[in-house]
């Protein structure tokens, strides 16, 4: 993923696909479309996995033409959460570092252009 967030290029979360211009996640036989926002804070996240990201590099990232409140940020990870049936007081994939911001635990792995399908097994 580019530093910035805005990649375009697939990527695995752990066993989950994600698919940014498609803003689908899936893994087995569960997809999900997310929205396209939920879908920048991941690969925001994404860019840096097992680091702190801060609300507000989050936020100047997705919203970077907008003002907004850290309301819009917390629905975004919760429905990520949602997506990845994390529960915030066990994290598996992103932890809430208080008064800083979130950390995506699990492995990243960037795949190359195209091969999203055919990385997932039959």
């Amino acid at each position: 993923m580019e530093r910035s967030g805005h990649g375009t290029t697939p990527f695995r979360v752990g066993e989950w696909l994600c698919e940014p211009l498609s803003y689908r996640v899936s893994a087995g036989n569960q997809s999900t479309q997310v929205e396209p926002k939920v879908m920048h804070v991941l690969a925001c996240l994404a860019s840096r996995p097992g680091e702190v990201v801060t609300r507000r590099e989050l936020l100047d990232t997705v919203w970077a033409d907008t003002v907004v409140t850290e309301q819009v940020l917390s629905r975004a990870i919760s429905e990520l959460r949602k997506v990845f049936d994390d529960d915030p007081r066990a994290p598996r994939f992103i932890e809430t570092i208080a008064k800083s911001g979130y950390r995506l635990l699990p492995r990243v792995e960037k795949l190359p252009n195209g091969r999203a399908a055919s990385t997932e097994p039959p």
